[in-house]
């Protein structure tokens, strides 16, 4: 008849290893670890625990080791979703991973407690199990926060993977683009945004910056790129796009973006503003420039309907009036010669000065 297999010592109960050889080389093992670990037997008791986890839960090795850990700091650690995880969901599985108890501890509070399992069998008979437990109450509170920002942040942000679809969008993009939170999520940012040129031609996907930022990783800075609402309209918008990094490696992006519209009809006006003051300017000018030979003109014209001029004196007078006229003649054409100069259009049968001013590029 042959023996039964003997469980692995490893697993077996503290009370048993009566030289304490064993628990010595499991906690040296224990001690590289830089987070709170366990090792359980069959019955969820404490085989050998890691340092972090002692000094992260505030309890003494004599409290811990050889006892129940649903029963560690004085029943602190009787949690039914802990017991859930440990005897009914892990035995049925290779491999749990990042499951969250969330419970408050007498001394701890509030706590969020991130547990990986994998079970230990022999036989066909569980044995115990390897335990990691992370606290990530920091994680659940830094994630609140971060929602708080995204959702009080006057810019529109949102997330990529690799494949340029969005992860997440805060309310500002939504309300932006004209879609809801829920139309958004999923989709690929050049059927969201739909980037274009001046002329209404699709922005091609090899001049995007986003896509560029998702290859090579560079975070860019892009101004004035037109995108469209979820009406058609199109708006000019200032973003910037910043690689997600996990690992070293990129698995996304973060592109804040938001709508200049105002910024860029208030840049129209101010350079309406000055070409109207260039306008005021220039007409000052043509006035000094056209207003003296004109004086000379007119006082030359007027000796020559005077009488007793001799013919000497009056071809003086006609080639003063010739100079004089040349003079306006020149200064017309350097006026016309100006690119700031008011061009002329026709209403009815007449043509009259056009001072509509310059027109900003997009319209």
């Amino acid at each position: 008849m042959r023996n039964s297999p003997t469980p692995t010592p490893l697993l077996r109960p503290v009370p048993d290893d009566t030289d304490g050889l064993l628990t010595r080389a499991v906690q040296q093992v224990l001690d590289t670890l830089h987070e709170p670990f366990l090792v359980l037997d069959g019955e969820c008791r404490v085989v050998a625990a890691s340092t972090p986890f002692y000094l992260e839960f505030g309890l003494p090795t004599d409290a811990v080791l050889g006892c129940s850990l649903f029963g560690l700091g004085d029943g602190d650690w009787e949690i039914p979703a802990l017991r859930l995880l440990l005897e009914t969901v892990a035995p049925e599985q290779e491999l749990v991973q990042d499951f969250e108890v969330e419970h408050t501890f007498r001394e701890l509070g509030r706590r969020v407690l991130s547990l990986n399992v994998r079970p230990l069998r022999e036989a066909g008979n569980r044995i115990g199990a390897l335990v990691s437990v992370r606290d990530v109450t920091w994680r659940r509170r830094l994630s609140r926060q971060v929602r708080l920002i995204l959702h009080s942040a006057g810019e529109g942000i949102f997330g990529l993977d690799l494949e340029g679809s969005l992860t997440f969008v805060n309310p500002a993009a939504a309300r932006t683009l004209g879609c809801t939170e829920a139309e958004l999520v999923g989709r690929p940012h050049h059927e969201v945004l739909r980037p274009h040129r001046e002329d209404g031609s699709p922005l091609p996907g090899h001049e995007s910056a986003i896509d560029a930022t998702l290859r090579d990783g560079t975070p860019r800075r892009v101004s004035e790129e037109l995108f469209r609402r979820s009406d058609g309209a199109s708006f000019p918008a200032d973003y910037t796009v910043t690689p997600a990094e996990e690992g070293g490696r990129i698995v996304g992006a973060v592109v804040t973006f938001r709508d200049v519209t105002a910024r860029r009809e208030a840049d129209a006006t101010l350079r309406r503003a000055e070409w109207l003051a260039g306008i005021g300017q220039t007409t000052l000018a043509i006035r000094h420039e056209i207003n003296n030979p004109l004086t000379s003109m007119l006082a030359d014209a007027a000796l020559l309907e005077m009488e007793g001029n001799s013919p000497e004196e009056e071809r003086e007078m006609i080639a003063s009036i010739v100079r004089q006229a040349r003079r306006i003649r020149d200064v017309v054409h350097r006026l016309a010669e100006r690119k700031d100069s008011p061009s002329l259009r026709q209403v009815g049968s007449s043509r009259m000065l056009d001072l509509s001013g310059p027109m900003d590029e997009g319209q």
